[in-house]
């Protein structure tokens, strides 16, 4: 399963087994992928996660464009 999460909660999710997909573009949110239960804001399936990443949310800011 993909877990949307606090990224204030990263370290215990990652304690319990996940791993970190991406941190929301504002930082405040991360998906971890995870077998075991994490307590989450959102949860998806995997098959969920090439159209939940390319939402605006988890768009990541660019260094090095040019604005």
């Amino acid at each position: 399963m993909i877990y949307e999460i606090l990224s204030a909660n990263i370290p215990s999710a990652l304690s319990s087994g996940g791993t970190l997909i991406i941190i929301s573009g504002d930082s405040q949110y991360a998906l971890i992928k995870s077998a075991n239960t994490i307590e989450a804001i959102n949860e998806y399936d995997e098959l969920q996660l090439e159209s939940i990443v390319v939402e605006p949310k988890w768009r990541q800011p660019c260094i090095d464009c040019d604005i």
